[in-house]
């Protein structure tokens, strides 16, 4: 089965955020930044307080506000900034063979990702996730086939897809994790 699509910047955008949302590794990372700052400036405010003899009426609540003001605006701000770069990535000519045509070919227990720039080719699938507009085929942890669902004519065809790439997937070895 060969499927033709065409992907653009913004659909890869797409796809690296929905990494970094869905991703335990890199929510961690996220999180430990986001608790960063307010912990630091509570350091800061209660070394003040209780060391230097500082005013509590002064360094606490402002430490509150600022915590509070950073948490309330990270998620927007670190989104924006990723998106950006991402975005920069792709114009910059970065990361060749991502955006434009693609021939996704699935036959004979392996996929072939045909561009104008590359030939990517593997046997085995780690995960299938599908949203509400992508079917996603991790090849690797952080490496995944992107095939938009705007690329199958009718649901039919998406399941035979899925029924020729399901063989394909990767099963963790018994008593290991699932």
């Amino acid at each position: 089965m060969i499927l033709s699509f065409d992907l653009t910047k913004e659909d890869y955008i797409e796809y690296n955020v929905h990494f970094v949302k869905t991703d335990p590794t890199m929510q961690k990372t996220y999180h430990g930044a986001q608790a960063a700052l307010p912990a630091l400036l509570l350091a800061v405010a209660l070394f003040e307080v209780f060391v230097q003899q500082g005013r509590a009426v002064f360094w606490v609540p402002l430490a509150l506000v600022f915590s509070g003001l950073w948490m309330l605006l990270l998620p927007r701000c670190y989104m924006g900034s990723f998106r950006r770069r991402v975005g920069k990535l792709v114009e910059n000519g970065r990361i060749p063979g991502v955006v434009g045509h693609h021939e996704l070919t699935c036959e004979n227990g392996e996929l072939a990702d045909v561009t104008e720039n590359s030939v990517t080719r593997y046997n085995t699938v780690e995960k299938i996730v599908e949203t509400d507009k992508w079917l996603y085929l991790f090849v690797s942890p952080i490496m995944a086939y992107l095939v938009p669902l705007r690329a199958f004519r009718a649901q039919e065809e998406k399941d035979r897809f899925l029924a020729l790439v399901e063989p394909m997937l990767r099963h963790a070895p018994k008593g290991g994790p699932s």
